[in-house]
């Protein structure tokens, strides 16, 4: 049976965005890094998780933005006041995810794994090189941290309460060399009215049937459906994907037509999933959405039967004022 875990705290996830810390209360957002995004976890009958932790840079950037290097290495801290947890650690340049060396590892790697065990704080260093995406003109560096990513579906139907919860921030990188390697994205400009059938599902609307002003259309939002096939005898199964299936991403609301790149993840790993891309860039707007349609026969190579797939939408630009958030997590079934 499933098992309701509480995260109690009564203070909240620190985060270091300038010279002085920010303490603020929890929330579920998952569009914003000013609040503690990990409440609520599932896991057994019973259990109830102590979790006051805090997390950020040890030294924050001058001006809240960073200058380019050509290797970058970034200090970070966690320090957790409950019980053992683990996080996962995940960087980004414009949406283009990073290979960093964890402390002095040998080999690099795009999510650490960090365990951290009652009363500690734990400092540790990653260490980069850029790497961006063709055309780009302006930067920013985003780090995400993954509550608990080392939960494994074992079942069709498991749910993940909010094990694979993030929280996340971006500051602008500046000074940008030329020569940044890059990566190629597949430029996805076609953008549509949000649809009153969206309306209704993801947003608060008025007695008009508009879009209410504290329904937050100003930020922007990832989310993911399976699309229906009556053909499939697994239909019923809203949150569980098979190799036949097909989902719809949507990318909705935002403000002056912001620019997104998003990637897809099979068990924390890349997936090609546009076109043959890694990724793929979206514009956001209040009143405008962008949707692409992505078949499940993209993963290949799937070893386990129960796998996680989710996205990530991460913001391109300097300005800082976006971060990356996540879609719902599915579980695919490798049949």
């Amino acid at each position: 049976m499933k098992r309701i875990l509480t995260i109690i705290t009564s203070a909240c996830c620190i985060l270091l965005c300038s010279c002085s810390e920010k303490t603020t209360e929890i929330s579920l957002t998952e569009t914003s890094s000013d609040y503690n995004p990990f409440a609520q976890i599932e896991l057994d009958d019973g259990e109830v998780l102590d979790a006051n932790f805090g997390y950020g840079l040890c030294i924050p950037p001058d001006n809240n933005s960073f200058e380019y290097q050509d290797e970058m290495t970034l200090k970070f801290f966690i320090e957790n006041a409950a019980q053992e947890v683990d996080f996962g650690l995940v960087l980004y340049v414009n949406g283009i995810l990073q290979e960093y060396i964890f402390e002095n590892e040998a080999e690099s790697q795009t999510m650490a794994h960090i365990q951290v065990k009652q009363n500690e704080r734990k400092e540790f260093s990653v260490t980069f090189s850029p790497v961006s995406a063709q055309g780009d003109d302006e930067f920013c560096l985003s780090y995400m941290i993954m509550f608990h990513p080392d939960f494994t579906p074992q079942s069709s139907k498991v749910s993940f309460g909010n094990n694979y919860r993030i929280s996340s921030t971006s500051f602008p990188l500046k000074n940008v060399s030329a020569d940044i390697a890059e990566k190629s994205t597949l430029k996805f400009n076609d953008t549509e009215r949000i649809t009153d059938d969206i309306k209704s599902k993801y947003y608060i609307l008025d007695e008009d049937g508009n879009i209410a002003s504290n329904s937050l259309i100003d930020t922007t939002s990832i989310k993911v459906e399976k699309i229906a096939n009556s053909d499939n005898i697994n239909d019923t199964e809203p949150n569980t994907l098979y190799k036949e299936d097909k989902v719809s991403l949507m990318l909705l609301g935002g403000h002056d037509n912001s620019k997104w790149r998003v990637s897809m993840y099979c068990n924390h790993k890349l997936v090609k999933a546009f076109d043959g891309n890694e990724y793929i860039d979206l514009k956001a707007d209040s009143d405008e959405m962008s949707t692409y349609t992505i078949p499940m026969s993209v993963i290949n190579d799937v070893q386990e039967q129960y796998n996680s797939i989710y996205f990530i939408a991460s913001p391109i630009g300097s300005d800082g004022e976006n971060y990356p958030i996540k879609s719902h997590t599915f579980v695919y079934v490798n049949k």
